[in-house]
């Protein structure tokens, strides 16, 4: 089941795109991007420090998402900042479990493997704000 805000070509593209890239084994180091949304930079994503995901409207989430390497951790903490509410988690369209503002993924549940991360929250208002990150523990 895919989530409102992603259809599933948009998805499906996204992976598409990136099955080249992972297959040749190379390390990828370049940051996050999203539509109107600060990069993140992979580098300083190691033992387990938070990656901060910022909010933007669903239709403006990029679906040139580069994969954000967790070094040397063995669990990766997703944070969302800002005054939201109701939030939504997905691991690969799959809904889980969690509604606060953090969601905690364990490498050894998930293996090395690319995964797809993505959260809609809900302002004051009830408009929906989403963000997304393709991660993968090294």
């Amino acid at each position: 089941m895919f989530p409102f805000f992603l259809k599933k070509t948009r998805f499906k593209a996204l992976f598409t795109g990136l099955v080249p890239v992972l297959l040749t084994g190379l390390t990828i180091s370049t940051a996050l991007i999203f539509t109107g949304c600060p990069p993140v930079d992979p580098g300083t994503q190691t033992g387990g420090e938070n990656i901060a995901i910022t909010l933007v409207d669903p239709d403006a989430l990029s679906i040139d998402i580069i994969p954000s390497p967790v070094r040397e951790a063995s669990q990766v903490t997703f944070t969302v900042t800002g005054d939201y509410h109701d939030y939504q988690w997905f691991l690969d369209s799959e809904k889980l479990n969690e509604t606060s503002a953090s969601l905690i993924l364990n490498k050894n549940v998930l293996g090395t493997d690319p995964h797809h991360i993505t959260v809609t929250a809900f302002d004051a208002g009830g408009t929906p704000y989403s963000g997304a990150v393709l991660f993968q523990f090294n």
